[in-house]
């Protein structure tokens, strides 16, 4: 296994300041909207006024401690309890697995986005996968659910990759373990920021994946109600990319009442419920998912493998234009598109579940 290595940007966590403006709300089912504060071009001038606020500051916060860590499994979970991996840094990634009845004809990795997943609210989406014949791992990336880590913080683009080419790499020993999955396909499945997430990591796997499945993948963006940052917020989110940024002070979670698709509303309401999903976010995971979002397009065309685009028409939040951009910069086999009832969340994956598996199944017997 290669992993990708990037230079995560932002300053370090040297120092935290005693100022507690409330978080910053962004209303969306999973943080695909990029940081605004991380964009220089967009908010050099938010940042200047952000510091010279800040400048009456005494010099001596600087001298706080670093965030606390939190402790490398969450309380509760023992090392026995399912499958772990160890990070390069040492941390202990949680992942779930959905075994099929009868022996696998294939392995599917779900990749997340940095706020994580609940794998009971996915089980409608593992259980027909598994019930097809294909063994399901989804990870709980560091910083969320059971894994290690501090709590909002995913680290940089760097680490994000490496943990996730650890994540493939431990899948395909576990399920080839007793020569049961020897030589059996490996697929990605990845929604929204997992979808960008895949594309970094299938441009990196060696061997490479059999092909991806992505669902409305997070690229460009429509104005969505409720998500828009105003000034004010591009005030905190300057402030806190400059002296905290390590702090969980983004909420992804947001208000799902502001959401206008009924689907996506109650998917909103039920992430922000689960311990498992860490919708509070900080700046420097805003800026480490940004770098792997925007290298969308790169990614797909340093691809072999063949895709596959679900798109919800209902989706108030994914520009097509974007996924246009991905499809035709796809340097794999084949790009395949299809558009379903589904809005952003889990409603497009169900409505195009009938595509996915005859896709799957196709490609594994390939």
């Amino acid at each position: 296994m290669r992993i990708y290595l990037r230079r995560g940007l932002g300053a370090p966590a040297a120092c935290q300041v005693p100022i507690q403006p409330a978080p910053v709300t962004a209303v969306c089912l999973d943080p695909t909207r990029p940081a605004p504060a991380s964009d220089p071009a967009s908010t050099s001038a938010a940042i200047l006024l952000a510091a010279a606020l800040l400048a009456s500051v005494s010099l001596a916060a600087c001298s706080a401690p670093a965030p606390r860590e939190e402790p490398s499994i969450a309380e509760g979970a023992a090392p026995g309890d399912g499958l772990w991996i160890t990070a390069r840094d040492g941390t202990l990634l949680r992942v779930h697995v959905r075994e099929p009845a009868d022996p696998a004809r294939g392995i599917l990795l779900m990749v997340p986005g940095v706020t994580g997943l609940d794998a009971r609210m996915e089980a409608p989406v593992t259980e027909p996968l598994a019930a097809a014949g294909f063994a399901v791992y989804a990870l709980e990336p560091r910083g969320t659910g059971e894994s290690g880590g501090p709590r909002g913080y995913a680290g940089n683009a760097s680490l994000i990759l490496d943990d996730l080419g650890r994540f493939a790499a431990r899948a395909r020993e576990r399920a080839g373990q007793g020569g049961t999955a020897e030589g059996l396909p490996v697929f990605l499945f990845g929604h929204s920021m997992g979808g960008t997430f895949a594309l970094a990591l299938a441009a990196e796997m060696d061997p490479p994946p059999a092909g991806l499945v992505l669902v409305n993948p997070a690229y460009k963006y429509r104005p969505l109600k409720g998500a828009t940052p105003g000034f004010g917020d591009y005030l905190r989110f300057a402030a806190y990319w400059i002296f905290a940024p390590r702090k969980p002070v983004v909420d992804m979670g947001g208000d799902p009442s502001l959401l206008e698709d009924p689907d996506d509303r109650a998917e909103a309401a039920e992430r922000k419920a689960s311990p498992a999903v860490q919708g509070l976010q900080s700046m420097a995971s805003m800026t480490a998912a940004r770098r792997i979002i925007t290298a969308a397009p790169r990614n797909a065309g340093r691809l072999s493998a063949p895709g596959l685009i679900v798109e919800g028409k209902r989706d108030l939040l994914i520009d097509p234009a974007g996924t246009d951009e991905i499809a035709a910069a796809w340097g794999g086999r084949s790009i395949e598109r299809v558009r379903v009832d589904g809005a952003h969340g889990r409603s497009s994956a169900l409505a195009g579940m009938e595509a996915i598996l005859g896709w799957l199944l196709k490609e594994a017997g390939r």
